[in-house]
């Protein structure tokens, strides 16, 4: 599946690259399943920081 994923966003010609189309995956669904399932544990760090970073990765300012 992540093979399909990646010729998805490479034959779109979507930003980012292999990279970009690789990185979510695992750290999108991370961040969503501690957050709903221990949220004590993200409590006190501040998700915009590496959310950020992600976005700024796929989404280079000449993308937006």
């Amino acid at each position: 599946m992540l093979d399909a994923d990646i010729d998805f966003h490479l034959g779109c010609g979507l930003p980012g690259g292999r990279t970009g189309a690789v990185l979510p995956c695992p750290a999108m669904p991370g961040l969503i399943a501690d957050d709903l399932t221990v949220p004590e544990l993200l409590a006190p760090h501040r998700l915009d920081a590496p959310v950020g970073a992600m976005v700024t990765r796929l989404l280079p300012a000449e993308s937006a």
